[in-house]
């Protein structure tokens, strides 16, 4: 009876994290990305010069320096007369569209000045649009950022890349 329990629990453990849905913050201002997912969080940040990773799991967090990894050169593609199927890449495509779009945007937030005074004042009329009122914001004080949230149930991206 027990052997029943047990595996009966941890994929009711995972079927359950599957529903959960994953959390993603990006804000330029800070330079920060995190993300949240049940009993794990992430975030990476840009501070003096170099990107740092933190995470932690339940009680357990750790902080890591990310490296810049030094890239080898890049080697040159001899053409050769075959042709390369493209019909694998444009369900590749498909694919990552249908995951893509699994994923919810919750908020957002844009800011932006351009630098030109014209191009500035063509563009103010974002801020009095009803769909982009508390969205956009066009201005002339050298404020430039972006805040995403967004939402996605892994469940449901699993499902649109089995498809």
């Amino acid at each position: 009876m027990i052997w029943l329990i047990i595996p009966a629990f941890i994929l009711l453990v995972a079927a359950g994290l599957l529903l959960l849905p994953v959390e993603c913050v990006v804000d330029t201002r800070i330079p920060a990305l995190y993300a949240k997912w049940a009993i794990l969080k992430v975030t990476i940040t840009y501070l003096n010069n170099e990107w740092r990773l933190c995470y932690s799991i339940l009680f357990f967090k750790n902080t890591v320096t990310l490296a810049r990894k030094a890239q080898p050169a890049s080697k040159k593609n001899i053409a050769t007369g075959k042709k390369k199927a493209t019909s694998k890449r444009s369900l590749k495509i498909k694919k990552m569209w249908r995951v893509i779009k699994t994923v919810r945007v919750t908020r957002w937030q844009l800011a932006l000045d351009t630098g030109d005074w014209v191009v500035n004042g063509w563009l103010y009329p974002l801020n009095f649009l009803p769909a982009l009122q508390h969205h956009v914001c066009i201005n002339f004080k050298g404020e430039n950022y972006l805040f995403l949230r967004l939402k996605c149930i892994p469940l449901q991206a699993l499902l649109a890349l089995i498809k």
